[in-house]
């Protein structure tokens, strides 16, 4: 995965989630995979408790053939983490 300055991909959630920070974006962001694709569900307002992802998702982003939970990752909050260090995941917060 090349890195932001070299030209790689970005996720920029600034205009889209409200009231996020660093200790809060596993209530606005959601991951699944298929093993091959990644589904990333938005709830723009911070509404996800933990098993309401269906309901309070309003925003649905799919990285074709890109798997976010390879090397050992398996929560929202360790996917989070990992975009946050690499700069491949941008929000106001």
């Amino acid at each position: 995965m090349a890195t932001p300055a070299a030209g790689g991909d970005v996720l920029d959630l600034r205009d889209l989630l409200s009231g996020e920070n660093a200790g809060n974006l596993a209530n606005f962001i959601h991951f699944s995979t298929d093993g091959t694709s990644t589904t990333i569900q938005i709830s723009s307002t911070g509404a996800f408790s933990g098993s309401n992802y269906g309901t309070a998702t309003d925003q649905t982003i799919v990285l074709q053939n890109v798997n976010l939970f390879s090397g050992g990752l398996s929560t929202d909050q360790q996917i989070i983490q990992d975009l946050l260090n690499k700069s491949k995941l941008v929000v106001d917060g």
